[in-house]
């Protein structure tokens, strides 16, 4: 359809219509548009829907319209539909627009939506499966493979997280875009180590010399006898306890035995006791420390732990949870250090 501009020259002769330039007020692009008569191959289109639930307009072309009824008119007529018929698409006069069948812009939406179908099972697979690996490890003896299991489910609830944003993507384009953004910039700032790190300390008194504190505290078969969730502590190096030594320690986990393993980094006779545990995607350090003070002793019971990237990305925001967690713990294990070390007296019967 050519439009009324002085540029363009004249391809057919002229019409014998009065007024045979006419605006027709279309629905969508609101400009005049040259009506000619002697242009009867002008084909129609559809370009859109005219909106649910609302009267659709419909431009005609039989045979019987191409005679110029009214001469001030132009040569279409636009009638109305009722509402009882089916609503179809508006129509527009064109000459060399190429536009799609109705029926291929009625496959968009149902692709769009077999897409979000097929992700959401998808999401949901891989929920149920992080779930059920997560849990396996559980079961196991071995603390090593209790870890690795642990990061197979998160990688898999990770992966969940993501088709979720694409889902968004596929739907809601703009609030996916914004996910998307916020994701990246939450993993961004996981990637430094000092960003997954954090310490937990806790200092107590107590009445009695640091050698009598030491000799309970640095011995590890007296450790679940104070330790929270401590089972069994037992020294695999043979000899006395030194640098380089490795302690197999038995830690009962959501009502499972898990056989962890520990290295001592450090150790200052009566001083200074300081051991980490053997992981592949973290660090974990626990620091015992006893100092004379008054006449008794300052007991420190303190730790570092380091998330692995994965883990941080996930459960990052629990953080300050999980320090005031383990500062909890930490304290409640001193005072069971004091029942062991000062017990209390016996009450004499009557």
């Amino acid at each position: 359809m050519r439009h009324d501009r002085v540029h363009q020259p004249r391809r057919y002769a002229f019409s014998t219509m009065l007024r045979k330039h006419e605006d027709v007020a279309d629905p969508r692009e609101r400009r005049s548009v040259r009506d000619n008569a002697r242009e009867g191959h002008l084909r129609r289109t559809v370009i859109g829907i005219a909106g649910e639930g609302r009267k659709a307009n419909r431009s005609v072309d039989r045979a019987i319209y191409d005679v110029a009824w009214n001469a001030l008119r132009p040569i279409r007529l636009v009638v109305k539909e009722t509402p009882h018929q089916i609503a179809i698409d508006v129509s527009r006069v064109a000459r060399d627009d190429v536009i799609r069948h109705a029926s291929d812009f009625r496959l968009v939406p149902m692709i769009l939506l077999l897409a979000q179908s097929v992700l959401f099972l998808a999401v949901v697979g891989l929920l149920i499966g992080a779930l059920l690996v997560d849990r396996s490890g559980v079961h196991g003896r071995d603390y090593l493979v209790f870890e690795q299991r642990a990061v197979r489910s998160q990688q898999l609830t990770l992966a969940a997280f993501v088709l979720v944003i694409v889902e968004f993507l596929v739907g809601t384009p703009l609030l996916g875009a914004v996910l998307a953004i916020v994701a990246a910039l939450w993993t961004l700032w996981w990637l430094p180590a000092e960003h997954r790190r954090f310490d937990v300390a806790v200092q107590a008194v107590f009445d009695a010399r640091p050698e009598a504190v030491a000799a309970v505290m640095f011995d590890i078969s007296e450790q679940p006898r104070w330790m929270d969730s401590i089972v069994r502590t037992v020294l695999e190096t043979p000899g006395l306890l030194r640098k380089g030594s490795v302690i197999r320690q038995t830690l009962r986990v959501s009502g499972q035995d898990l056989i962890a393993k520990l290295v001592v980094v450090e150790l200052v006779p009566y001083e200074r006791l300081l051991l980490q545990v053997i992981v592949r995607h973290a660090e974990l350090f626990d620091l015992f420390e006893v100092q004379p003070h008054d006449g008794g002793s300052i007991v420190t019971y303190s730790g570092r732990h380091q998330l692995s990237r994965l883990n941080a990305v996930l459960t990052g925001w629990r953080l300050p949870t999980l320090r005031r967690s383990f500062a909890a713990r930490r304290t409640a294990n001193l005072e069971r250090l004091r029942a062991i070390v000062h017990p209390a007296p016996i009450a004499r019967r009557a």
